[in-house]
């Protein structure tokens, strides 16, 4: 199934709007939309980027909550991470990655994809102003079984659930 279909992404920097005005998305940075789901009730899509870099699920700052129309009391923790030494709380939170309609970044009219985030996920303080936009990391990818490609001719990235091409 696809999931990413030949999704563009920009060489020079744009902007994304969300319930708290715009947002800065980087030259080269693969923007999504998000869902989290708390208690089988969704939140409103948000903006993330893909990250290989993070080797966690997803993170996010305390401060995007909002933008989900979701209150940190609604996430229970079930945990602690380390990062560069400090503690950063993990939360229970189901991640969704919305359909990308072919070859454009607007949502698709359809479900959108459950990923499996089963470690939860990395709520930064809001004192931490990172991260700067909420990031969907390499872990949510692999456990979801799922296969990137990045065509860099045509600027675009593609994620299936499936190995056929």
């Amino acid at each position: 199934m696809r999931i990413l279909d030949r999704l563009p992404f920009e060489t020079v920097d744009s902007t994304v709007s969300t319930p708290h005005g715009e947002v800065l998305i980087r030259r080269y940075q693969i923007m999504v939309w998000i869902s989290l789901a708390v208690d089988s009730s969704f939140s409103r899509s948000i903006p993330a980027i893909i990250d290989t870099g993070l080797n966690h699920n997803f993170a996010l700052n305390e401060s995007h909550l909002a933008w989900a129309n979701l209150r940190l009391e609604q996430l229970r923790k079930i945990g602690t991470t380390k990062i560069e030494g400090e503690s950063i709380p993990v939360r229970k939170a189901e991640v969704h990655l919305h359909h990308n309609t072919r070859g454009t970044k607007l949502i698709a009219a359809r479900e959108p994809y459950h990923l499996k985030a089963s470690q939860g996920i990395i709520v930064f303080p809001a004192v931490n102003k990172y991260p700067r936009v909420p990031i969907l990391g390499i872990r949510c990818l692999v456990n979801s079984n799922l296969r990137l490609i990045v065509d860099g001719k045509r600027k675009t990235v593609s994620l299936r659930s499936d190995w056929c091409w």
